[in-house]
């Protein structure tokens, strides 16, 4: 995603509305992470939009438009002020607000975050597929729990950590993310998913390796059919 792809229309409404796909809204934020300086772009491109539009709605359009040159720029820069101060702040806040936590650990992770005991209402084993073709049907739990994830690396060692990632295909929302740790004893790396936060359709598991010095690692990638009991 270049500069001349920065439409304020086409990019920061439908981003601010979360109606961006995953993709297009994982893009520009890593636009934005290594551009500072697109913000104050975007906030040229509508903090006068905005500005003008609050005055047409307090019918003070008209007469500042008939007023004298001179006197015109005061209740712009006001009208401005206004509109930045709350595009940066919604544009902190989509950027600096971490996804909804739907992977944990443990059941009493899960247990604590919902303050009452909770219940693992189904256990699944993923392998290594690619495509939806073979995805793993998981059944929505009619009441909300834990399902367990156990999934088989690609290549188990017992000094690689994992990190594991969801999200859903064809969705807006980004995806969480959860570090998951080594291998355990069982050959597994095991994870549990709030039901809850979960609809029915197909979601994205990847299961990638963290090393130290952050180069570019290959994630086992498994999807995941939720379906209606």
């Amino acid at each position: 995603m270049d500069a001349t792809q920065m439409d304020a229309e086409q990019v920061i409404v439908p981003y601010l509305a979360g109606g961006l796909p995953a993709d297009e809204s994982d893009a520009f934020e890593h636009y934005v992470s290594e551009h500072p300086g697109i913000c104050a772009e975007i906030e040229q491109a509508l903090k006068f939009k905005e500005g003008l539009a609050r005055l047409r709605e307090r019918g003070e359009l008209d007469a500042l438009l008939r007023a004298p040159a001179s006197r015109r720029w005061v209740p712009y820069a006001a009208a401005a002020s206004v509109a930045l101060a709350t595009l940066a702040g919604l544009l902190w806040l989509q950027l600096r607000s971490p996804a909804p936590a739907i992977l944990f650990l443990a059941p009493s992770e899960l247990a604590a975050r919902h303050h009452q005991t909770v219940t693992v209402r189904g256990s699944y084993v993923l392998a290594r597929t690619r495509g939806s073709a073979n995805a793993t049907d998981v059944t929505v739990p009619s009441q909300p729990g834990a399902i367990e994830l156990r999934i088989v690396p690609s290549g188990a060692s017992n000094d690689i950590h994992y990190s594991v990632g969801l999200r859903q295909l064809h969705g807006a929302a980004p995806p969480t993310k959860i570090e998951a740790g080594p291998v355990a004893a069982d050959g597994y790396v095991t994870i549990y998913v709030d039901s809850s936060q979960l609809t029915p359709g197909d979601y994205e598991l990847s299961l990638t390796p963290v090393v130290s010095d952050g180069s570019p690692t290959e994630s086992d990638r498994f999807v995941i059919r939720l379906k209606q009991p």
